[in-house]
């Protein structure tokens, strides 16, 4: 029971993570809206620094979850290359999750 805990809160928290440090990475280096996203207003996310960071954690859940509505969309390369990589890991976190849920399941 308890190395089922464990491993179900590593993986839970490392998703966490992920997307935190992918909002606060899509925060830092494409700061500029207009040219690194189609679909963010440029006033909205230059009006406070809260709704911006709350844009990019949208985006990222988003992107992560592999719902992909299409509203905001990567428009820069430096944008594109991390959503690719944020992609990436979420597949091998999905992988690791589907190798483990026989440990999961196990009691």
């Amino acid at each position: 029971m308890q190395k089922r805990l464990r491993l179900l809160s590593l993986i839970i928290g490392s998703i966490l993570l992920l997307c935190f440090i992918f909002s606060i990475l899509f925060m830092v280096v494409c700061r500029n809206a207009d040219e690194h996203f189609n679909g963010i207003n440029p006033q909205q996310d230059n009006a406070s620094l809260m709704n911006a960071y709350l844009t990019r954690v949208y985006f990222t859940i988003v992107t992560a979850s592999t719902t992909g509505f299409g509203d905001i969309s990567p428009k820069s390369g430096i944008a594109r290359f991390l959503t690719c990589l944020l992609i990436l890991l979420v597949m091998v976190q999905g992988f690791y999750l589907i190798v483990n849920i026989r440990t999961l399941l196990q009691s």
